[in-house]
This record gives C-alpha cells, sequence and structure tokens, in this order.
C-alpha cells in the first residue's frame, strides 16, 4: 500500500522528529542540570561502554547469559544502562540542591531569574541529547540490520527483525547509514560471520561444503551435527524456506544454537579464517588451504586399490592375490583416513561388526612439496609417502597399495 511505503521511507524522520520534541519538552522541564549531566553520560557511555564491557560480563553470566554472542551484545548495553543511571542520579542530586537554594535562600528575582534560565538552557540542550540518541539508535540498527537483513523473509518474521529491516531501509535512503558507519562498534569478523550465516541459511546445501571446510574436520564427527546432516524430514524442512527465527527454534537446531561449547569450539577453529571460509562457501575453493592437497577427510576406495596394486605387481601368485582381496576386504574395510590443518592425521577403520579403531598420526610436506604419512602400525611406525592427485590419495602398506578418495 502506499501508505505504508511513505511511512518506510519517513521511518527515520518520524524517530528523529519524536526524539526532538520529546527530548525538548523533558529538557523544559527538567532544567539545564539533570539534562547536562544526561549529555554528559550519554557521551561517556559512547566512548566506554565497549571497553568497560569486559567488567559487566561476569555479572550477567550470574544472571543466567552465559552465551558469548548474548553477552557480546549485553554487556555493553548494561554499562551504557550503568552509565545513564549513575549521571542522571547525581544530576538529580546536583538539581535539588541547586533548586533548593534558589528557593530558600536567593531573592525572589533571582530565583524566577534562575527557573527561566534552567528551562531555556535544558530547552536548548535536549536536542543535543536527541541527537546522541538518534545516533545511539541509528548504529545498533544499523550493525543488527547487517544481520537481520540477511536472514529476513517476510511478514513470517518477528516485529523486532521487520523494525531494524524497516529503519535499515530507511538509513540507505536517506544516507544516515553512511553518517553512521563510522561509529560502528562491531569488529570485521562480525560482518564475515554475518554474511556466512545469511549464506548457509539461503542456501541449506552450503552444509555439505561449510563441512569440508578443513579447520572443521575435527567437528565433523560430533553426534549431534551429524544428526542435523541425516535428518532427511529437518533437510526437507529447511530447503522450503522457514523465517530464520522457526529454524534456530526447530528441535533439531535449537540445543546446537544455545550450545556454548559448541559455539566456543567453533570459533576457537575459524575465528581466524572467516573471510577465507566466506570465500570457500562462495567458489569451493579455500585461498589459505588450497595448496594443501592432502586436507580433508579420505574414503578408502576397495576396487582401485586392488587394481593400483594389481597394476604395480602384474606379476602376482593366486596366493599373493587372495592376500591382497583379504587385506584389503578384511584388515582395511571401510578404512576413512583424514588429514587435519595442524598436520595431524587420523586412520579409522571400521570392520564388517561395525567395530571401529581410530589411529592418530601425522602427515607433514617436504621442501619439494611431496607429502608423507606417519601412522602406528603395531609396535612400530608407518611411514610412508603419499601421492595426492585430484580427489585421490594413494600410499604403500604392507606392500599393497591402497587408494583413497574425497
Amino acid at each position: 500500500m502506499l501508505w505504508v511505503s511513505i511511512f518506510r521511507v519517513m521511518l527515520l524522520w518520524i524517530i528523529g522528529l519524536g526524539l526532538f520534541a520529546a527530548l525538548a519538552a523533558v529538557g523544559y522541564f527538567q532544567g539545564a542540570i539533570r539534562v547536562a549531566f544526561s549529555l554528559l553520560g550519554l557521551l561517556l557511555a559512547a566512548v566506554l561502554s565497549l571497553p568497560l564491557a569486559f567488567a559487566v560480563a561476569p555479572l550477567l553470566k550470574v544472571l543466567g547469559m552465559q552465551h558469548p554472542v548474548l553477552l557480546a551484545f549485553l554487556a555493553p548495553v548494561a554499562v551504557w544502562l550503568l552509565f545513564q543511571i549513575i549521571f542522571k542520579s547525581v544530576g538529580l542530586a546536583v538539581h535539588r540542591k541547586v533548586d533548593h537554594w534558589y528557593k530558600y535562600k536567593a531573592i525572589e528575582l533571582h530565583r524566577r531569574q534562575w527557573e527561566r534560565l534552567n528551562r531555556g538552557l535544558g530547552l536548548a540542550l535536549g536536542p543535543a541529547n536527541a541527537i546522541v540518541y538518534l545516533f545511539f539508535l541509528t548504529t545498533a540498527a544499523d550493525v543488527l540490520g547487517y544481520f537481520t537483513v540477511q536472514i529476513g523473509t517476510s511478514e513470517q518474521d518477528p516485529m523486532a527483525i521487520r523494525l531494524v529491516n524497516q529503519l535499515n531501509v530507511a538509513m540507505q535512503q536517506t544516507r544516515m547509514d553512511k553518517a553512521v558507519a563510522a561509529f560502528h562498534p562491531a569488529p570485521e569478523e562480525y560482518f564475515d560471520a554475518c554474511d556466512i550465516i545469511g549464506d548457509v541459511y539461503r542456501t541449506p546445501l552450503l552444509q555439505s561444503r561449510l563441512a569440508t571446510y578443513p579447520v572443521f574436520l575435527p567437528l565433523i564427527d560430533q553426534p549431534e551435527l551429524v544428526a542435523v546432516g541425516n535428518d532427511v524430514l529437518f533437510q526437507e524442512y529447511w530447503q522450503k524456506g522457514p523465517a530464520f527465527a522457526e529454524l534456530i527454534n526447530h528441535d533439531r537446531l535449537k540445543p546446537l544454537v544455545q550450545s556454548v561449547e559448541l559455539y566456543t569450539n567453533v570459533m576457537s577453529l575459524a575465528g581466524a579464517e572467516l573471510k577465507d571460509l566466506k570465500e570457500y562457501l562462495a567458489t569451493g575453493k579455500s585461498p589459505k588451504y588450497e595448496d594443501e592437497k592432502i586436507l580433508g577427510r579420505w574414503s578408502f576406495d576397495q576396487k582401485k586399490s586392488l587394481l593400483l596394486t594389481k597394476r604395480n605387481k602384474p606379476a602376482m601368485s593366486p596366493a599373493e592375490l587372495l592376500a591382497l582381496r583379504t587385506y584389503i576386504v578384511k584388515v582395511v574395510g571401510n578404512a576413512e583416513l583424514t588429514a587435519f590443518v595442524e598436520n595431524k592425521a587420523t586412520l579409522k577403520i571400521t570392520d564388517a561388526k561395525k567395530a571401529s579403531k581410530v589411529f592418530q598420526g601425522a602427515w607433514k610436506r617436504g621442501d619439494t612439496g611431496k607429502y608423507s604419512l606417519s601412522l602406528p602400525d603395531g609396535a612400530k611406525k608407518l611411514e610412508a609417502p603419499v601421492v595426492v592427485e585430484a580427489r585421490r590419495l594413494s600410499f604403500v602398506k604392507d606392500g599393497f597399495s591402497l587408494v583413497f578418495e574425497n
């Protein structure tokens, strides 16, 4: 509707004019002293809210707010509110003392002059407070809006998300977003994380690419994450494009979203790699890890291992061929080799009874660019050169060529 479009365009003007009118009136009735202390508190809060947030975070944890994301937003707000309470209280106390002196100790003429001056200056200072409040509001809306615009869908979204998104549209139309850009308190990693979450939310198929990002390999076997990927009904639900609030409150995702431990693990792994991760999700290539071809999870290929061993040993006897087949099927079986970022490697072997053994080892890259693998092999250690070609990895163990693919 036309009036809705007009309202969205004028939203920022309506808020701004409302703040100016309201705080001018407040300034007139409260007086210059109280308004001046409020303005000082606002300015100090703008400078000190983020640096002092770390001191308030433990108190919020005591109140039950444990998640780091929640603390990152609420701790500065708590400091800001604390500054307002302190400075408004001090301003009220000073105002009462001055007002008491003029009311009971000054002559009538001076009292009236003081009241007119106090109200006049309060009326003038009120809009200054309004400007600071408007910058607080628009900066917060700009930071939050960077995320909410990406995950906003339609009228299904909560009122708070729709209001922030509408305010962001109004800020872009009035160029207010340019004015507050210099005051952004959020680090660059916040915006990269918003881009990543928005991309995965909009394109659920990116989950598989996200799971193969090298730094996330230590998390790939966590049961709760495996359950999300294997839940067909949940994946179909996600593909239908539910509202973001509905998605993260789904029984399958809600425990993961609320998990402090999972968040801490993910950020410890990817905190410094968010730009690289964003590029990886967009293109399937990681600028940082692209040259390390060995990184990833590799599944054992019985057929290709058999063919490669035969090719390398064309004159195998029937007994050797039987030994090869037995070794490949019963000893190696459904093996998985995982090469991690920090030069660690694991070999997981699952037998026919689905019992698994995990061997911890390491990989390294020589000066010539060739890889080698070190894995426990009974009482000794296997030290084998590794050949990585495209999506195939191979090495020799016990005289047999083992081929893995990812």
